[in-house]
Formats: structure tokens, C-alpha cells, sequence
């Protein structure tokens, strides 16, 4: 469909590791539109994902495992209905890094029951930082509870790092690092927007967030001509 790509109805692209090693990057190039929507029968959401799960029974020590890297390269990206992206990292190990870069939008809204549409990077390391989330897109849209996060359990929260000419947030948006989520040291992660408008509604509850439950938060820098 004039190269153009769909994940529908819990389907899934995924490079998973259980074990020793790094989890494979995933580097997807689509000309036209990405479209991830919806949840499967399993209750799984449709997206993208890039896991390092948890040690075997096998391993004496634990090890510290690197998840892969999720690089999408498209003209437009929609997510709706609880679709999503992510990194995450289970046990030791750093979660990879998702970068998002298209030439016409980034749109996200949505949700299929408590699961929100969203980029997420997540990690459970006592020690390792969470990945980052790097944005560059003309028109960065999120809606009805669309989230961008960066979340670590004991260590630090990844980055946020945004570039576009209009950030629009509606209806409880969410940009947010946060560390410690285990009630566990580690300091937020920054978040950085370089955007030429950014854009709320007084009243929708959207938020931009840096949160750490024993460490520091940590930077919320916004470059703009118009907020």
C-alpha cells in the first residue's frame, strides 16, 4: 500500500533476549505511514518492542544484559488504541534507546483499558540507566492520554529528547522520567524540547514531569518561540 506499514490487533515486532548477550536493534524504514493500533485477543498491545527478559534459573550471578535499540525512520507515525514502542529491560540489564524521526508527524492518542498509546522506555537494574527517547518530527501530537515516558525502577531515568516545529499535548498528555518507582534510589532523566510552539489546553491535565522517589529530579529545559 505505497509503502506504507500496519500493526493491527496485537501483532508485534520484536527482538527479545533471555540470557546472556545484547538483544538485536530493530531499524525500520517506511516512506509513507507507520500505523500501530489496537490490542490482540491475548491482551497484548500492537507495537514494536525491543526486551531483555529475566535472568534463567540457570545463571549463579546475575548478569547485566543490554537491550537492543529501536530506530524508526518514516514519514508519518500514528499510534491509537494502546499501541506502542518500547525498550524495556527485566532483571540487570539497560534498556535500549528509542529514536523516532519522521518528515511529516508523530501522533499518538489513546488507550485500551489501563494500557495508554505511548514510546516507553522501562528498566528494573539496580544500576543501569534507563534508555533515552529522541524525537524529530514537524508536528509531535499527543492525545487522550498519549504518553511519552522514561521510567527506571532502582536506577536513573533515561532522557526525553524532543525536536519539532509544533509539540501539541491534549486531553492528559504525558511526558514524564521517573526513577525509583520501586520506592529505590536513582535521579530522573532530563527532558529536552526544542520545538517552535508548544501547545496545551488550560484544564486537560497534560503534564511534563521529571519524578524521582529517593534520588533527584533532574531538568525540564524548553526552547521556544511561543508556549
Amino acid at each position: 500500500t505505497d509503502d506504507s506499514l500496519f500493526i493491527f490487533s496485537g501483532a508485534r515486532l520484536s527482538s527479545i533476549i533471555v540470557g546472556q548477550g545484547k538483544a538485536g536493534n530493530i531499524d525500520l524504514e517506511v516512506g509513507n505511514l507507520a500505523y500501530l493500533d489496537g490490542f490482540g485477543k491475548d491482551g497484548g498491545s500492537s507495537g514494536i518492542y525491543s526486551v531483555v527478559g529475566p535472568s534463567l534459573p540457570t545463571q549463579e550471578f546475575p548478569i547485566e544484559r543490554t537491550g537492543g535499540n529501536v530506530a524508526i525512520n518514516v514519514g508519518s507515525l500514528r499510534m491509537t488504541n494502546g499501541a506502542i514502542v518500547s525498550t524495556s529491560a527485566f532483571g540487570p540489564g539497560k534498556a535500549g534507546n528509542i529514536s523516532i524521526d519522521t518528515s511529516e508527524f508523530l501522533a499518538i492518542s489513546g488507550k485500551n483499558g489501563d494500557f495508554e498509546s505511548g514510546l516507553y522506555v522501562n528498566s528494573e537494574s539496580l544500576s543501569a540507566t534507563s534508555g533515552n527517547v529522541t524525537v524529530n518530527s514537524p508536528r509531535i501530537t499527543l492525545d487522550n492520554q498519549g504518553i511519552l515516558n522514561a521510567e527506571s525502577t532502582s536506577g536513573n531515568g533515561g532522557n526525553i529528547n524532543l525536536i519539532s516545529d509544533l509539540l501539541l499535548m491534549r486531553r492528559q498528555a504525558q511526558i514524564s522520567t521517573n526513577a525509583g518507582t520501586a520506592q529505590q534510589s536513582g535521579d530522573g532523566g532530563n527532558i529536552d524540547i526544542n520545538s517552535t510552539f508548544v501547545t496545551a489546553i488550560p484544564g486537560e491535565n497534560s503534564d511534563i514531569t521529571t519524578n524521582s522517589f529517593a534520588g533527584r529530579g533532574r531538568r525540564i529545559d524548553v526552547t521556544a518561540q511561543g508556549i
